[in-house]
């Protein structure tokens, strides 16, 4: 989270931009991820595509929106 932060921190929009790019791209960031670890899974088990939103879903839910909304708040 600190490198995307870096990342969209180092461009000279305001702090209410930079706040609503950093969630979204983390929260697509982690989508990604957990896309990828339901690729993994697909091959030896929960190949649906209920199984694969749900990987989808909570990884960028949880993990990016509120992992990233926490990481803001403590900054």
């Amino acid at each position: 989270m600190e490198i995307i932060w870096n990342i969209v921190n180092r461009e000279g929009d305001t702090d209410r931009k930079k706040v609503r790019r950093f969630l979204f791209l983390n929260t697509v960031f982690w989508a990604l991820i957990g896309f990828a670890a339901w690729g993994v899974v697909h091959f030896f088990a929960l190949d649906t595509v209920g199984w694969a939103l749900s990987f989808i879903g909570y990884a960028g839910y949880f993990i990016g929106w509120l992992g990233g909304a926490v990481f803001l708040w403590r900054r």
